[in-house]
Formats: C-alpha cells, sequence, structure tokens
C-alpha cells in the first residue's frame, strides 16, 4: 500500500478508502486526466542521474518492493544482492563482511527488523554507510538513528529519484 501511495501522489492524485465491517474495504484511486498525448518514459529519460558504483545489500521483506528496487538500483549501475528477511541478510553478510558497500534494509519485517539487522552488522563493520527505509519515522529518534549507526533514514513510500540522489551523496 506504501508503494501504490507514492505512485498516486508522484502523479498528483490521491485515494479514498471505504471499508464496511463484514463487507470488505474498497480503494479508490483517483488521477488527474491529461490532454496531451502520454508518452512512455524510460527511467533514463525520467531520472538523469549518474551511474552508481558498488555492491548494495537490499533487505525487504515485501517482494514487489525488493523486485523495483532491485531493478531500478541495477539499471543505476550497482551490483545489488536482494534479501527477504534480516536473518538471511545477515547470514550473508557474516560470510563476507567486506562484500557489500552499501546496506538498503526496510525497518519493519517480521523476525529480524532492520535496525536489529544494523546493530548485528556493525558488529562485524562499523564503517559501512545504512540507509533505513520506513514508512514510521517517528519510531526512528535521531538518537537512535546516531546510536545505531544509521548514515539515512528514507521515510517511505520514497520516490526512485530520492534513493538515487541519497545514493550519490554516499561516499563509498
Amino acid at each position: 500500500l506504501a508503494l501504490v501511495h507514492g505512485i498516486v501522489k508522484s502523479h498528483k492524485g490521491y485515494i479514498e478508502v471505504e471499508s464496511t465491517m463484514g463487507s470488505g474495504t474498497c480503494f479508490r484511486i483517483y488521477l488527474p486526466q491529461k490532454d496531451e498525448l502520454f508518452v512512455e518514459k524510460t527511467f533514463s529519460e525520467e531520472l538523469p542521474l549518474s551511474s552508481g558504483r558498488g555492491h548494495i545489500m537490499l533487505v525487504d521483506d515485501e517482494i514487489s518492493q525488493l523486485k523495483w528496487g532491485r531493478e531500478f538500483l541495477v539499471r543505476l549501475g550497482y551490483t545489488v544482492s536482494a534479501y527477504d528477511s534480516g536473518e538471511e541478510a545477515f547470514q550473508k553478510f557474516k560470510e563476507s563482511p567486506l562484500m557489500f558497500d552499501i546496506v538498503i534494509t526496510d525497518q519493519t519485517m517480521p523476525g529480524m527488523t532492520g535496525s536489529e539487522l544494523v546493530r548485528q552488522i556493525r558488529l562485524l563493520n562499523t564503517d559501512i554507510p545504512v540507509i533505513m527505509c520506513t514508512g514510521f519515522s517517528r519510531s526512528l529518534s535521531r538518537d537512535f538513528v546516531k546510536e545505531t549507526g544509521i548514515t539515512k533514514v528514507l521515510n517511505k513510500p520514497y520516490s526512485l529519484t530520492s534513493l538515487a540522489e541519497t545514493l550519490e551523496n554516499i561516499v563509498v
């Protein structure tokens, strides 16, 4: 839902939700009408961004988020290893803590949360940049971010441009 909300909002639209106990929920998506011809753009036409370099560990329990995130990062030039659980990601990190240049993780995941993953990673590599993605930024206080060693927090839903700009500003 966070991903859909971000897409709709980026197109200057809105979502109405109607829920009735025992009957279900109805989502209505409203997008502005365009008069001009629609021209499909590719990632490169939409986002004139610099090429990335390095190996990113991408962790998110939402498969759709993992899939589009991986695709986008590869198009930017990064090597990406994607994991749908904190436990699996940590096992891979533990096997080779210097293999990854950047970690991008969701905060809210079943099992090992993003912050727990970061704490474990920091025991093996204190210098690796970590981007924490969350829809609940209020739960991540400045003190918590500093104490955990999170480099940057991206609020969900985040745009592809903001992800690319964040990565561009991280020195690897």
